[in-house]
């Protein structure tokens, strides 16, 4: 059985949150490996993370409102307006474990947890608002996934061409699946009408279906191209080419079918009026992650760069970077999912050693950062004659 997820794979970085992701072609030594792998090629002779955490939360609410709200108990009318359309909550969050990098070999490992609720308008409109009578209530649409892994990409490069100018780069992930629980289909209706009483009544049917799984394992491909010419470059890149999970062969597939006959509102008791009926499989099944493409050129001179780029999921983005000595200013924006998104980021090197981070966001309650500590020298000045771009 194959299942789509809708978990993009991305590196977070401080630098590339500040980018608001506009980074592609500016990521070096071990970030390559998470953008484009080709870019390698303006690694110094090391570099290595030493801390690295990312976190990305989009809803209808925010955050804080979820929290309050859930020790409050209780939902006012303008609580609610928000969900009036359904949910779409969805976090991220990624750590990046061991991440190095020596000439143009990178290996990156990080571990992310993923969880998503989709709540239609129709199922969202009947938890908050409650079943108008002679209404019916479609349970079409509902899903939600629950996902941990740890991910290990190994990355290489090479430059072709003559004067060093071209480069391909490429890249293999091998991803883990420590758990998984998801919603991934449901059908059925919730009606309420006046069923030959005066008092309404409430009936209808349904199907779930649910996997759960710990211990999976999944393999995928990265691929990219880099282009310099003087203080220009462009560089391509295709990630999460093939990228699947495999869940073990012990993996449980549930199909939940429910009925309600007709059963008056006032007495209505969900654990005693639904009748459930379960059928449960073994076996394994997979999920299949998203690809992201990216097309970006840049220019970089001594004391900024930017960069402009367009692909997917994010359909347009442009970012830059100003260099006060030891203090980096970061800024961008982006559009991606039908949403103008806006990056800020800050950063402090000193000698090899870079503190980064930076913030994007679409609105209160649709944003993610990241903070990175690493370790990534100057290039050398060899080879910054060689490729005319330098960090």
């Amino acid at each position: 059985m194959l299942l789509t997820c809708y978990l993009l794979l991305t590196s977070f970085s401080g630098r590339g949150e500040g980018f608001c992701r506009a980074y592609s072609v500016f990521a070096v030594g071990y970030e390559a490996c998470g953008w484009n792998p080709a870019t390698l090629v303006l690694a110094p002779d090391y570099s290595f993370n030493i801390a690295t955490i990312g976190l990305e939360y989009n809803a209808n609410l925010r955050f804080s409102d979820y929290m309050r709200l859930s020790e409050l108990g209780y939902w006012s009318e303008s609580d609610k307006e928000p969900l009036r359309n359904g949910e779409d909550l969805d976090f991220l969050g990624s750590a990046q474990a061991i991440s190095f990098s020596y000439k143009n070999v990178g290996v990156m490992s990080y571990i992310y947890s993923h969880q998503a609720m989709t709540l239609p308008e129709e199922v969202a409109s009947l938890i908050f608002w409650g079943n108008e009578v002679d209404s019916t209530y479609s349970l079409k649409g509902i899903n939600g996934r629950s996902e941990i892994g740890l991910t290990t990409v190994l990355s290489a490069a090479h430059n072709i061409g003559g004067k060093d100018k071209i480069a391909l780069g490429g890249s293999v992930k091998y991803i883990y699946g420590i758990s998984y629980m998801g919603i991934d289909k449901s059908t059925g209706y919730l009606r309420t009408e006046f069923y030959s009483s005066d008092t309404p009544k409430i009936y209808g049917d349904g199907k779930i279906v649910s996997h759960y799984a710990e211990g999976g394992y999944g393999l995928g491909i990265d691929l990219g191209a880099f282009y310099t010419a003087g203080n220009y470059s462009l560089g391509v890149s295709i990630l999460n080419v093939f990228s699947q999970m495999i869940w073990d062969a012990d993996a449980k597939t549930v199909e939940a079918n429910f009925k309600l006959d007709p059963v008056d509102m006032e007495t209505f008791d969900p654990e005693t009026d639904l009748v459930w009926e379960t059928v449960e499989q073994v076996g394994a099944f997979s999920t299949v992650f998203e690809p992201q493409i990216d097309l970006s050129v840049g220019v970089k001179r001594q004391k900024f760069c930017l960069t402009v780029g367009s692909g997917y999921p994010r359909l347009f983005s442009i970012g830059g970077e100003m260099n006060y000595g030891v203090l980096l200013l970061r800024g961008g924006c982006s559009f991606e999912d039908k949403r103008l998104w806006m990056g800020f980021g800050v950063g402090v090197k000193r000698n090899a050693l870079h503190i980064d981070t930076g913030i994007r966001l679409h609105s209160t309650s649709h944003l993610s950062g990241g903070l990175s500590i690493s370790v990534i020298p100057e290039i050398q000045k060899e080879k910054i004659k060689k490729s005319r771009v330098f960090r």
